[in-house]
């Protein structure tokens, strides 16, 4: 079942985000406003507001270009609730700082002229999925598996 996703364009140069393809999971958001703030992480800002339906989310991701460039999402995607009313942002962050450090609106040794997007482009893709209501339950024990309590690294590979 088609879900109806209210947006609501606040800058003139704002875009719809649309799909490349009709059968593509994400819809790719296109930067309305850039700000590098001091510490060095830049905000896309994609020039709309949403209104998700009830019992659904809001995810923003990366699009897979970013790996071209060295700038990653801090803290891997953006998760949107349902009653978030405000402005949309993609943030990134550089992975190293450059010879001028960080300020006045350059990012180490990229400045607004050197991102990896710039105003009008697609930089993130969005994404919504119907959330799930979950219930904890405390228990002494949990079930047994092959892989028990193997964590990280401990296939070897």
């Amino acid at each position: 079942m088609e879900q109806l996703v209210k947006l609501s364009l606040i800058r003139d140069n704002a875009k719809l985000p649309k799909k490349a393809h009709s059968n593509d999971s994400g819809f790719d958001a296109t930067a309305s406003e850039i700000e590098v703030m001091p510490d060095g992480l830049i905000r896309y800002k994609l020039g709309f507001k949403a209104e998700i339906p009830e019992g659904y989310e809001g995810i923003i991701a990366a699009r897979s270009s970013l790996t071209k460039y060295p700038f990653v999402v801090p803290n891997g995607f953006g998760l949107v609730d349902e009653p978030y009313r405000g402005e949309w942002e993609f943030r990134i962050r550089p992975l190293y700082v450059g010879p001028n450090g960080f300020g006045d609106g350059s990012v180490g040794k990229y400045s607004l002229d050197n991102l990896p997007y710039n105003i009008g482009e697609r930089c993130c893709q969005i994404f919504f999925r119907k959330r799930e209501d979950i219930t904890f339950q405390v228990v002494n024990e949990l079930s047994g598996t092959a892989r028990g309590e193997g964590g990280f690294g401990s296939t070897k590979k």
